[in-house]
């Protein structure tokens, strides 16, 4: 194994345990930065490029970058990197996206970039196979394993319904800025899966959230762990067979992307890219029914065709 893509427990923990030891809640969710427009849902929507491409004018079209403080900062960028499939397959967020994202924040000072999800197919296969480790190391990330239990640490959800306690990835703990990356596409568990649902790849145990209540597990997830932003892969979207998909056959190519700071409005824009009514998912529902971003026409929206 290339030791070079990966950063070592020692790294995190001299950051990240006397945060862990001060507080059950995550650090991340002190986020100053964003306190004054935390409320106000705002999306881009790009159409018709390349993912590179429109990736590049979602940052350039998304008011919220500009004030963001990057400098010095360290950003984990967390992609759906869960199956050993190729990107032509559209399980995994796309490479190019990836990349373009890594880009963005290191040339804005970020003092380093972390990739990395808990990947449902073995994590070594699925880390190549989807493109994703090329594209982020040759962007300047660094890839984060994220395969053992020791790479997590315990956190508290006081308002959690079904889910009161769950074990965080020690680098989503420990960084500044969390940039959430999803690929949108069908689940057959939960009708679909995108920015919310992709917050299941920092988390250890993922299987005790179907045991417990999937949906409601995912709504009290969201209650601890709030990206700062969340960019939306549609550029290949999996309409069938989600989430791992059998063949092209399962894919149509949308050429969209989507990036917000409110969680709740992305989803319920990538629900309507599916053809499917966001009150019929039922954790977006959960999490989002009584909040500004699920009534779209409550989200200031900036289209962009490319």
């Amino acid at each position: 194994m290339d030791e070079s893509i990966l950063i070592t427990r020692k790294t995190f923990l001299g950051k990240c345990v006397s945060v862990i030891l001060a507080a059950s809640i995550p650090s991340f969710l002190n986020r100053e930065i964003f306190s004054a427009f935390e409320s106000q849902p705002y999306l881009t929507a790009v159409k018709q490029g390349s993912p590179e491409a429109m990736a590049k004018a979602a940052f350039l079209n998304f008011k919220f970058l500009s004030t963001m403080a990057i400098k010095n900062k360290t950003v984990l960028v967390k992609p759906n990197i869960g199956w050993n499939v190729k990107p032509e397959l559209g399980a995994n967020t796309n490479p190019g996206i990836v990349s373009e994202t890594v880009k963005y924040f290191i040339e804005r000072g970020a003092a380093r970039v972390y990739v990395m999800d808990n990947s449902a197919d073995n994590w070594k296969e699925s880390y190549t196979s989807s493109g994703i480790e090329k594209a982020a190391k040759s962007a300047g990330a660094i890839m984060a394993p994220a395969h053992q239990e020791s790479y997590y640490q315990s956190v508290n959800i006081p308002s959690g319904k079904k889910l009161k306690k769950t074990k965080i990835h020690e680098i989503a703990l420990s960084c500044d800025l969390f940039i959430n990356l999803p690929v949108l596409k069908t689940h057959h568990s939960t009708m679909m899966t995108c920015a919310m649902k992709n917050l299941m790849g920092v988390i250890w145990d993922r299987y005790e959230l179907h045991s417990l209540d999937l949906h409601q597990c995912i709504a009290d997830l969201n209650t601890v762990i709030k990206p700062q932003i969340n960019i939306v892969d549609a550029y290949r979207v999996m309409f069938k067979s989600g989430p791992r998909g059998t063949s092209r056959s399962d894919i149509v190519l949308k050429n969209q992307l989507f990036i917000s700071n409110d969680i709740v409005s992305i989803d319920s824009a990538s629900a309507r890219t599916l053809n499917l009514d966001p009150n019929k998912i039922k954790y977006l529902a959960i999490f989002g029914k009584d909040k500004p971003g699920f009534d779209l026409q409550k989200t200031e929206i900036k289209k962009v065709a490319l």
